[in-house]
């Protein structure tokens, strides 16, 4: 289980968020889970973070 916590406006999170996805999607076949905990943001701008940032692990 690999668990992220962040927050949109975060700058290492930004830049983590490409190279996680990249893990998730080598990755998820193999058994391996993700988990993004967002620990500030409203409901719409996690969502907007997410698709922006293309992830699609649970978050």
């Amino acid at each position: 289980l690999v668990v992220n916590f962040w927050y949109a406006a975060c700058g290492p999170c930004i830049v983590e968020a490409p190279m996680l996805e990249e893990v998730w999607q080598d990755y998820q076949d193999r058994g391996v889970a993700f988990l993004g905990v967002n620990t500030y943001d409203q409901p719409a701008t996690a969502l907007s973070f997410a698709q922006d940032n293309n992830v699609t692990y649970p978050s």
